[in-house]
């Protein structure tokens, strides 16, 4: 790994997967984590689609895969 990659990692931003459980309007939706912590989302999705998020401006980045989903503790 060379120092370019390892600086990216150390700054990358933190992201986080949800599923949307409903809308507010004006491009504000309310998700579930996986952790079953709800928030507020800024960006364009539908009722029950799983997005990957910023957890620091909390904006919608992309969709994420749809299945079963489970947290592993470390």
């Amino acid at each position: 790994m060379n120092l370019y990659q390892t600086f990216n990692k150390l700054f990358a931003t933190p992201k986080g997967v949800a599923q949307i459980t409903g809308q507010k309007g004006q491009g504000v939706v309310v998700g579930q984590t996986l952790g079953g912590v709800f928030v507020v989302l800024s960006g364009q999705a539908e009722v029950g689609d799983m997005v990957y998020y910023d957890r620091q401006t909390h904006e919608i980045t992309g969709q994420a895969p749809q299945g079963e989903r489970g947290e592993f503790g470390v």
